[in-house]
């Protein structure tokens, strides 16, 4: 009993540390009692240079940081089949190459969220270019429509008219999500309005649940890329003759909403783990959401502080204290049933700290015919938290 007590110990462990930034990564010497951009100039040397990544090589890429979970995956499918669309009407697309079909059932584009033509592209920054951190797979006909747009959002009577896509307008034949769950629009902005959006003539808006990942790509890029990008459409950032960076006070107002409207999801936290382990940095807004406001928001003159800051990993995985030593097991395998005997919000967790299920069961009995053979973690909230190990066989 003694062996498995220290190896539950083990894998607890193991399971945060992959969780979660290594402790080294961010350190108080480094970034305690900084503010603004003393504090943003700290990050930025912790998260560049990182290991370049070649343009093709995204492809491959994608299959690691992008995928659908596993519990997500439809009949005739396997996981890799599958990548997150943030742009189109689907939640996943089905298909990996063709980068320059832009119909309705074509492939997927290597987009950059941040568009490139605003700094110049390759030529402007070849590590910006190919930066996981921001660049994401896009349904070819939504990136086209998306073009090199800055982000906005149609407020009630403001004057902006949709310019795309209509209300029933796309889906790729495989796989159709609502509209009001997932979907890009593309606004026209009028002229008497276009001064409050960088004098843009059009905006886009990417779906509610996706405005944060968003906003946190593009606070990123700023910061990650600070005196290293000179940028040439001054829609959202203004470069000075230093390469310094400042955003226009509009579109930190909307970045700086989206960021806290819509907080850090597990989709956000597995990506960010899965693009350290390719380019070997991280996207610190996504570790300490809190380092925004710190920097551009409501704390921009107050001392940072990293051990009174909230990783946002804890929001979703647990840590070794919660885990009680008991010769009470609580769940066991029945062929491939996993039996629970108690009720709550049960969590089947892998070794890399990715939560593959989460359900209620008032029942005792859960599905895992879907799960790989392996080592998992199996946690339920309810009255009390209990953890255990198990092997799926």
């Amino acid at each position: 009993m003694k062996r498995l007590i220290l190896l539950c110990h083990l894998m607890l462990l193991y399971v945060v540390v992959m969780a979660q930034p290594q402790p080294d990564y961010y350190t108080s010497v480094t970034l305690d009692g900084k503010s603004g951009r003393e504090l943003e100039l700290a990050l930025r040397d912790i998260i560049y240079p990182h290991i370049k990544l070649s343009y093709n090589g995204l492809w491959e890429a994608y299959k690691t940081t992008d995928t659908a979970p596993v519990d997500s995956v439809p009949s005739g499918y396997t996981k890799t089949d599958l990548v997150y669309d943030m742009y189109a009407w689907m939640k996943y697309f089905p298909k990996f190459h063709s980068d320059n079909d832009h119909s309705q059932t074509g492939g997927i584009n290597r987009e950059h969220s941040v568009p490139n033509s605003w700094w110049g592209g390759e030529n402007g920054n070849a590590e910006a270019y190919t930066d996981l951190h921001h660049l994401v797979p896009a349904d070819g006909a939504a990136n086209n429509a998306k073009n090199n747009y800055p982000l906005g959002e149609k407020s009630e009577n403001d004057g902006l008219t949709l310019s795309w896509p209509t209300q029933d307008k796309y889906h790729n034949g495989h796989l159709y999500v609502s509209r009001d769950h997932v979907c890009s629009r593309v606004w026209n902005v009028p002229s008497e309005m276009q001064d409050n959006f960088g004098d843009a003539a059009k905006v886009w808006e990417p779906a509610d649940i996706y405005k944060g990942d968003f906003a946190r790509m593009y606070l990123y890029l700023v910061c990650a890329y600070e005196g290293r990008i000179n940028w040439k459409t001054n829609y959202m950032f203004v470069s000075d003759a230093n390469k310094n960076t400042s955003i226009q006070p509009w579109a930190l107002e909307l970045l700086l909403e989206w960021h806290r409207n819509d907080t850090v999801s597990q989709k956000e936290l597995d990506r960010n783990n899965a693009v350290e382990t390719l380019q070997h940095n991280r996207n610190p807004f996504i570790d300490f959401p809190e380092l925004v406001e710190f920097i551009w928001g409501d704390k921009n003159t107050e001392a940072f502080c990293l051990a009174d800051a909230r990783c946002a990993y804890h929001e979703f995985h647990y840590s070794v204290d919660e885990y009680e030593e008991t010769d009470d097991h609580f769940v066991y395998q029945n062929d491939n049933k996993l039996i629970i005997n108690t009720e709550g919000l049960v969590q089947i967790i892998d070794v890399m700290g990715r939560v593959i299920v989460s359900e209620n069961v008032t029942t005792n009995g859960i599905d895992i015919s879907h799960i790989n053979k392996g080592v998992y973690i199996v946690r339920v909230v309810g009255k009390d938290v209990m953890t255990q190990k198990i092997v799926v066989r």
